[in-house]
């Protein structure tokens, strides 16, 4: 996984949400940075995600969470 790729997924996802005003009003650099923040994390630790293949659906559960959470509506 490289950092250019997370990086191009997750600004051009996040460009297109604010553009449907589906996110709440945060400032687009400020969520891209955080938002491929929290994604490399996700893909450097992927080891732990294997090692706790049994809480795979509280990962999912907080995953979803936080990400509806920037939800506008």
């Amino acid at each position: 996984i490289s950092l250019e790729y997370i990086t191009g997924k997750v600004n051009a996802i996040v460009s297109k949400l604010i553009q449907e005003n589906q996110l709440k009003a945060y400032d687009d650099d400020v969520l891209k940075n955080l938002l491929n923040g929290w994604f490399m994390h996700i893909a450097i630790h992927a080891k732990n995600l294997k090692e706790l293949a049994d809480k795979k659906g509280q990962f999912i559960a907080i995953y979803r969470g936080f990400l509806l959470s920037l939800k506008d509506k």
